[in-house]
């Protein structure tokens, strides 16, 4: 009967959690938008590619010159479900699926290590899975994967300090795929609420079992953040150098608090990415936040305080999401300046991250209070609250237009949104508190659970629009125009961006953003029609690639010392876009486009990617090689910027054949004497070279790109990147999991000479 139960169980938590997708899903439309979109779906079948052959996406050719791919950490590449998956499609679609059915039978997971019944881990199962945070992270892969990973890690350290069976493995593995989901916040979160779970579990002695369990599974990834850790300390962020404002401006909005149980009060439904009432309370300039949706709801909020009363863990619980809100809140409740130099801490961007466990904490909390008053019922002082809540609810929702104006301070169209919306969104609350109300009063004792549990999965689904976008897939099939250049091929820059407020009739605002991103080729759309950028989208760029994009009016000039083959653009609409599209295409020759005439192309002037250089400068460290190439660039000279000990011989010469993968470049040349060759892809440790097989040293060139010293003559040059540290880390995780596999076997021993002695 238990094991009938818990498959029940199994299935009502991954039936409850498909139940928002499958709109999107069953009628032809896609899940992905934002970044999941625009950066991580480009660049899945790269992804894809190198895991079914049994190797490790290092590099990403066609950004920025090119830059690492594994060791940026954000593609989740190693995570479990991307594994899983990788076999059968390149379809970013069904990662996103599985990882919010993993959140959900996570915290149901959670749920039962903290002592739920198996009804009020389902509760939690939903109030988490189905949250407004988690179905927003369908558009940010590394941020769903930490949230999908988030409760396993939690619930295996508690496991493990309770001295249950496999708990040390259990907290391993959990802590693995978290690490492996490529947000360190999370990692972070995660490793803070387990280690408080496990210290109210077992006390120091459990505290201890959970521990070696977590640092088992950092071990376990350590083929994923050995490199990532190398590159770090080659980012502007690795090295202290984000500007202030990258520090405070995804922080939670104070009054976006009360989404948590009026959902769509600052965005509504997400159709484009203005959203007017978010703009005018976020005081930061942004239009749209960084979670469309932060949704938690009354019922599940109102069963976390019913839970702390019953139970201590589900209290620990209750201090965590109190911990997470001030965290999310970042600069403007103190948490960014306290913690500026703690690590992880002081170089989070995404505050309002912290979301994410603060709903976790208030989900576990709610299936101790499912089981509390699926026991009890409804108690005189829960009642009245209930009773309280659902009043207030209701006053405030019939003076939402009034308080909409109070919390803007003023009136007008913006104003009369704000009201409507926090209108629909109080509506939604005060309904579910009354419902929450009716079933612990009204419902038999033997289903009360169970229907706290589906009041859980009701109040979380109807508010799911207001996280959730339902893309048109065709926009993901669109790319650059096909553009004729030398190999190994054309390289690209889009100098005009993007920011619809409304669709063009066939397409919403979002929609219409990411067809023209793809039709001109902004980055990382480019990556999926293998066509390169000299522009790179992605959070953890080199400090190199920071310094060029800094590089104020002498940025047109170096991308074409770069060799940026074309421009491409939409049609400029104002003053400012004709002066911006007139500097990037000076001197370049307009290219016709028959396969999509709105789009616009010129050739401009560049320097070849592959050529020897007349002339070379000794510079010492990035900053230097920075202020030297833009002077260089700005005086059209032709010496190039060198990182290295000189002198350096100079002598004309020839490039006769060229050829370029994702790790590795060949390229045949000659020169009339001893001569410096520069390769216009990006350098960055891990670069090796070798000339007619005699290691050849790539040298920082330009700050961007590399060089080599080439002897006199015609020989042969093979330059191959090899991620630092991941020898180390795939030498660690190894043995780590020997280790696992050990603790595995030890667990199953002693039942196994049990059954043989039987």
């Amino acid at each position: 009967m238990s094991r009938r139960a818990a498959w029940l169980q199994h299935a009502a938590v991954l039936g409850g959690a498909l139940l928002p997708l499958l709109p999107a899903l069953l009628g032809g439309r896609t899940l992905l938008w934002r970044d999941g979109a625009q950066l991580y779906a480009p660049l899945r079948p790269a992804v894809v590619e190198a895991l079914r052959a049994f190797r490790l996406p290092l590099w990403n050719p066609w950004e920025g010159a090119g830059q690492p791919l594994l060791a940026q950490g954000i593609h989740a590449v190693l995570h479990p479900v991307s594994l899983l998956v990788a076999p059968f499609t390149a379809s970013l679609e069904p990662v996103i699926v599985l990882l919010v059915l993993a959140a959900a039978s996570g915290a149901a997971f959670a749920a039962r290590s903290l002592g739920a019944s198996r009804p009020a881990a389902a509760g939690a199962a939903f109030a988490y899975g189905l949250s407004g945070y988690v179905l927003s992270m369908a558009a940010n892969l590394p941020f769903l994967a930490g949230a999908a990973s988030l409760p396993w890690a939690v619930g295996g350290l508690r496991r493990a300090a309770t001295g249950a069976r496999h708990g040390v493995a259990v907290a391993a593995l959990g802590t693995a795929a978290l690490a492996l989901a490529g947000d360190a916040g999370s990692l972070a979160a995660g490793l803070l609420l387990g280690g408080a779970l496990a210290v109210e579990a077992g006390g120091a002695r459990g505290a201890l079992r959970a521990l070696g369990g977590a640092s088992l599974g950092l071990a376990l990834a350590a083929i994923q953040l050995a490199p990532s850790w190398a590159w770090l300390r080659e980012t502007a962020r690795g090295v202290g150098a984000l500007p202030p404002s990258d520090l405070t401006t995804w922080a939670l909005v104070p009054s976006r608090l009360l989404e948590l149980v009026a959902p769509g009060f600052l965005v509504g439904v997400p159709r484009s990415y203005s959203a007017p009432v978010f703009a005018a309370l976020d005081g930061g300039g942004r239009g749209f936040p960084f979670a469309a949706s932060v949704f938690v709801g009354a019922p599940a909020i109102v069963l976390a305080a019913a839970g702390a009363r019953a139970s201590r863990p589900a209290r620990v619980a209750l201090a965590g999401a109190a911990l997470f809100a001030w965290l999310a809140l970042g600069h403007r409740a103190g948490a960014q300046q306290l913690l500026a130099g703690v690590p992880v801490w002081g170089a989070l961007r995404y505050w309002e991250k912290m979301v994410g466990p603060l709903t976790l904490c208030l989900a576990l909390a709610a299936g101790a209070g499912v089981d509390a008053l699926g026991e009890n019922g409804l108690r005189r002082r829960v009642a009245l609250a209930a009773a309280g809540a659902a009043f207030l609810g209701a006053a405030l929702g019939a003076s939402a237009p009034a308080l909409a104006r109070e919390i803007l301070g003023g009136t007008g169209p913006v104003v009369e949104l704000a009201g409507a919306q926090l209108r629909g969104g109080l509506a939604h609350g005060t309904a579910t508190v009354v419902l929450l109300a009716v079933v612990a009063w009204r419902a038999p004792a033997v289903a009360r659970a169970a229907a706290f549990a589906l009041l859980l999965l009701a109040s979380a689904a109807a508010a799911s629009p207001f996280a959730l976008h339902a893309g048109d897939p065709a926009v993901l099939r669109l790319g650059p125009p096909p553009l004729a250049a030398a190999p190994p091929g054309p390289r690209l820059v889009s100098p005009l961006g993007f920011d619809f407020t409304e669709g063009d009739g066939r397409l919403d605002a979002v929609d219409r953003l990411q067809a023209w991103e793809a039709r001109t080729g902004r980055p990382a759309t480019n990556a999926a029609a293998s066509v390169d950028s000299i522009v790179a989208y992605t959070g953890v760029a080199s400090l190199r690639y920071e310094l060029l994009l800094a590089s104020g009016p002498s940025f047109w000039p170096l991308v074409r010392r770069f060799g940026t083959t074309h421009v491409v653009a939409r049609a400029p609409a104002t003053g400012p876009e004709e002066a911006a599209l007139a500097e990037a295409t000076r001197g370049g020759v307009p290219v016709a486009v028959p396969s999509d005439p709105e789009v616009l192309a010129w050739a401009i002037p560049h320097r070849p990617w592959a050529g020897f250089v007349p002339a070379a400068l000794q510079v010492d460290g990035p900053l230097a090689a920075a202020r030297a190439v833009a002077d260089a660039a700005a005086a059209g000279a032709g010496a190039i910027v060198v990182e290295a000990p000189g002198p350096f011989a100079t002598a004309p010469g020839r490039v006769l054949a060229i050829s370029r993968d994702r790790e590795r470049v060949d390229l045949e040349a000659e020169s009339a004497g001893d001569a410096l060759l520069v390769v216009n892809d990006a350098w960055a440790p891990g670069w090796r070279g070798e000339i007619d097989g005699a290691p050849a040293e790539v040298l920082p060139a330009d700050l961007l790109v590399r060089a080599v010293r080439w002897p006199a003559g015609r020989h042969r040059l093979v330059m191959r990147y090899e991620a630092p540290g991941l020898a180390t880390g795939a030498a660690v995780s190894a043995a780590a999991a020997l280790v696992l596999a050990a603790l595995v076997a030890a667990g199953r021993a002693p039942i196994a000479r049990r059954s043989h002695a039987e």
